[in-house]
C-alpha cells in the first residue's frame, strides 16, 4: 500500500495499479488508510526545487478527490438530507411557533367559567371586577378585545356582579338571554335564564341600564331599585328592593324574612332549591319573621314546618 500511495502522490500510476488502489483502499479502514498517508509523508522528502506549499496542496487534493469519488453515493444521499433538514427546520419551527400562537390566543379569546346546578363559583375579571356564580351558571368574555374601550361579558343563569368603575369610564356590558346591561361601577344581582319566563336585577348601589332586546324598552335604576323584565311581552318592571326579596340569599346560604306571608316564604325556599312544595292552605294567611338557613331543603322546610304545627309536602 506504501508503494502505491509514493507513486500515486508522485503521479506514476498507471491505469491499471490506480484501479487496484481503489480496490486497496475500499478493502481497509478509513484510520488504516490514513496511517499509511501519514507514513508516505513522513518518509517523503520534497524535491526543493519546487514550491512545497504548492505540491502539499496538489497530493491532499487528489487524495481527497478519490475518497470523495469512493463514497460519493453516501455523500450525495447525507447531502440531500442535510439540505432537506436546512429546508424543513425552519419551516417545522415557524409551523411551531404559529400554532402555538394561535391555540394560545384561541384560549385566550375564549375564557368561560360555568357551574353545575348544586355548584358556585367565583372569578376576578381582567378589569379587577368579581363575579360570583350560582348554580346552573355560565359567563364568558373575550381576552383579546376585553378592556379595549369597551368591557363585555356574556352571561346565563344567576350571579352577583361587583364592578369596578375605571378611571377612563369605559362601560360595563353585560349580554344576557333577552337583554343587555350597561354599568360603569356597581353591585348588583342579576338572573337571567333560558326557560325562565323573566330576569330579574336587583341593584344594590350605583346605577346601571337595562334593556330588553326583543321590545327595546329601557330603563334606568338606582341603589335599592329591583327591575323584573317578562321574556314574553318585553315589558320592564321597577320597584323599591323589598326586606322580603332575599336576592343574596344563594350566597349567604339563608333568607330572612320579616312579616312575610307564608306562601311568599314557601315559594322563596322552592325557587332557591329548583322544586316545587305544598303547604297546608289554612297557613297560607300566617306571617313568618326570622331566618331560614339553606344548607338542605329538608331543613329549611323543617323550620316553617315547626313554626306553624304543619307539613309541607314535595311535589316535584
Amino acid at each position: 500500500m506504501k508503494e502505491i500511495i509514493g507513486k500515486y502522490r508522485t503521479d506514476s500510476l498507471t491505469p491499471e495499479e490506480l484501479e487496484q488502489a481503489r480496490k486497496a483502499s475500499a478493502t481497509i479502514s478509513d484510520d488504516e488508510l490514513a496511517e499509511a498517508i501519514h507514513d508516505d509523508w513522513r518518509d517523503f522528502e520534497p524535491d526543493q526545487s519546487h514550491d512545497t506549499d504548492a505540491l502539499q496542496n496538489e497530493i491532499f487534493g487528489r487524495i481527497a478527490a478519490s475518497s470523495i469519488q469512493r463514497r460519493s453515493r453516501w455523500n450525495y444521499v447525507w447531502h440531500i438530507v442535510r439540505t432537506a433538514a436546512v429546508i424543513a427546520l425552519p419551516i417545522l419551527l415557524f409551523s411551531t411557533i404559529y400554532y402555538y400562537n394561535l391555540s394560545h390566543e384561541e384560549l385566550l379569546a375564549a375564557t368561560a367559567v360555568s357551574t353545575g346546578s348544586r355548584d358556585k363559583a367565583s372569578i376576578t375579571l381582567p378589569d379587577g371586577s368579581s363575579v360570583s356564580l350560582n348554580g346552573a351558571s355560565s359567563i364568558d368574555y373575550d381576552m383579546a378585545s376585553f378592556n379595549r374601550g369597551e368591557r363585555t361579558v356574556r352571561f346565563c343563569g344567576e350571579g352577583y356582579f361587583d364592578v369596578t368603575k375605571l378611571t377612563d369610564g369605559a362601560p360595563f356590558v353585560i349580554d344576557a338571554y333577552g337583554l343587555t346591561v350597561t354599568v360603569t361601577g356597581t353591585e348588583f344581582n342579576l338572573k337571567a335564564r333560558e326557560n325562565a319566563g323573566n330576569a330579574s336585577l336587583f341593584l344594590i348601589e350605583g346605577t346601571v341600564n337595562l334593556k330588553s332586546k326583543y321590545s327595546g324598552n329601557e330603563v334606568e335604576l338606582h341603589a335599592n331599585e329591583k327591575a323584573t323584565l317578562d321574556y314574553a311581552t318585553g315589558h320592564i318592571n321597577v320597584s323599591a328592593i323589598d326586606v322580603n326579596d332575599n336576592p343574596t340569599a344563594w350566597r349567604d346560604n339563608r333568607m330572612k324574612f320579616n312579616n312575610a306571608p307564608l306562601s311568599q316564604v314557601v315559594a322563596c325556599i322552592a325557587d332557591h332549591f329548583d322544586c316545587q312544595l305544598s303547604v297546608d292552605n289554612s297557613v297560607n294567611a300566617e306571617r313568618f319573621t326570622g331566618m331560614i338557613p339553606l344548607v338542605d331543603l329538608s331543613t329549611a322546610i323543617s323550620v316553617v314546618e315547626r313554626a306553624f304545627q304543619t307539613q309541607i309536602t314535595i311535589i316535584k
